[in-house]
């Protein structure tokens, strides 16, 4: 009884198809901040310097560290970014540049609560702008909400050395306190995308080599069944 064999062709494919899956599900942490080491304070922060035990630095406007467990806070340490057509923008960064790869994946997550602090909304939209290296993506709503999970990934085509990560919360409610932006648990991750698999689908000139040698083999066949 004849029994069919794997060749070596379609092994080392098998084994390419494992080594791709695997670099796919491997992903390191390049930066992670929920601010449980901060010095939470009723004042904000001033800008361009790192809020203390933090890796985050206050550039514009108005930057708070809030404390943990008032309700309208959330159970941790969170950061606070005040805007309204009042006072303007408020933005963040992190205190330290990340060296971003070109063809790597970066996926940027965090926890994201607009509050009005117990105080009544006094209307307007609001947005957050997420930016890591030259990748943006835009967040936003209309007057509070729960605290919601956000991502977005970003894959530089070349490499970004001075790339930082920053947000920018703006609105058009009035009043110094219309709608800050809450922000907890931020996390960047990365992973090298591999190169795809080998392919198993013979290419053209390997197609007409296979078709020169099967009409030759027929030729010889027909030749020999006439003498």
């Amino acid at each position: 009884m004849l029994q069919k064999s794997v060749g070596f062709p379609a092994l080392l494919v098998g084994t390419g198809c494992l080594l791709w899956a695997t670099s796919i599900a491997n992903a390191q942490v390049i930066y992670s901040e929920n601010f449980s080491g901060g010095l939470p304070s009723n004042a904000a922060y001033p800008l361009g310097a790192p809020m203390f035990g933090t890796t985050v630095t206050p550039t514009v406007g108005n930057v708070y560290l809030l404390p943990a467990n008032p309700p309208a806070f959330g159970t941790t340490n969170s950061l606070g970014l005040w805007a309204s057509s009042a006072v303007g923008d408020a933005t963040a960064r992190s205190s330290a540049t990340l060296g971003l790869l070109g063809g790597w994946e970066y996926t940027v997550s965090f926890d994201m609560k607009s509050n009005g602090l117990g105080q009544p909304h006094t209307g307007g939209s609001w947005s957050l702008l997420m930016a890591l290296g030259a990748g943006t993506q835009l967040f936003g709503g209309t007057g509070e909400t729960d605290w919601l999970s956000q991502s977005f990934i970003y894959t530089p085509t070349e490499n970004e050395a001075n790339a930082i990560f920053s947000f920018t919360a703006s609105s058009v409610g009035t009043g110094i306190r219309s709608t800050p932006v809450l922000l907890d648990n931020l996390l960047i991750t990365a992973r090298q995308l591999p190169s795809p698999p080998p392919s198993t689908v013979p290419e053209p000139s390997s197609l007409s080599l296979m078709a020169l040698g099967l009409a030759g083999a027929v030729l010889v066949g027909a030749r020999r069944r006439i003498a």
